[in-house]
């Protein structure tokens, strides 16, 4: 079976941003087929372009010049196993809070903006040439979707006093394992344990759906979430470049 490198359209991201995405599948064994790929992509009029690839694969400056390509992500991925032998343990000095499942309904205001805190980090927010207004609407979307149990199974949100909303994440099943999409808390709670209590009411639903092993995202680059994984127990498992090309030339701003 062949694993030469394809266009694969994709709609959603399409329809959500309002101009042709792409993503490229399959294996790219050089930078010559890489050249071909990004060529076809341009003549079918892919405004934008996802490559996924292993950090062993670089691109040359001059194919990044050529298409509009950047490397706009390093994405480090986490996991921990055994989620009913051991919980995220609490620290002394934790503020009380109430961590709560949130019901199946669209998303407040104030979770809504707090999952803009999520996108701190994201290729799409780090990406210059991504317009912010699609950013922020992109993560909106998300949050209610998860809310909605439509991209996820659960969200946990810490409220403290007077119900004050301080963090939330979210969780969905994907096979075997339980997979944390956005997690977020507010600026002037963080390093509280905010985010250790909210992962333990995470590992605490996996463990009741008889799931073992938790995964999470991050970047590599964003050394405080990667230190905060390692420190609730988490492993890194293993590394990927993320690149955008905008490959219609010349490159023209989208408003």
């Amino acid at each position: 079976m062949s694993t030469s490198p394809v266009l694969t359209k994709l709609a959603w991201d399409s329809c959500e941003f309002g101009f042709p995405v792409s993503r490229i599948t399959g294996k790219v064994t050089s930078q010559l087929e890489l050249h071909q790929v990004l060529r076809r992509a341009r003549t079918e009029g892919v405004r934008l372009l996802y490559w996924f690839s292993s950090p062993e694969a670089p691109v040359t400056d001059s194919l990044l010049a050529e298409f509009g390509g950047a490397l706009v992500a390093r994405k480090a991925v986490f996991e921990r196993s055994d989620t009913a032998a051991q919980y995220v343990t609490a620290s002394p000095g934790e503020p009380r809070l109430i961590v709560r499942e949130h019901p199946v309904s669209t998303a407040s205001a104030d979770l809504q903006k707090l999952s803009l805190e999520a996108g701190l980090e994201s290729r799409f927010r780090l990406d210059p040439r991504f317009p912010r207004a699609i950013f922020e609407q992109l993560y909106y979307t998300w949050i209610n979707r998860s809310t909605l149990h439509e991209v996820a199974d659960a969200v946990f949100i810490a409220e403290a006093a007077h119900a004050k909303l301080v963090g939330f994440v979210t969780v969905a099943v994907q096979s075997d394992r339980a997979v944390l999409g956005l997690i977020a808390v507010v600026e002037a709670m963080r390093g509280l344990g905010v985010g250790g209590a909210l992962l333990r009411a995470a590992h605490q639903w996996a463990s009741e759906q008889g799931i073992r092993t938790v995964e999470v995202v991050t970047q590599l680059d964003n050394r405080p979430a990667c230190s905060f994984y390692e420190r609730q127990g988490y492993q890194r498992t293993r590394v990927e470049h993320v690149y955008h090309f905008w490959p219609q030339s010349p490159y023209s701003p989208i408003p």
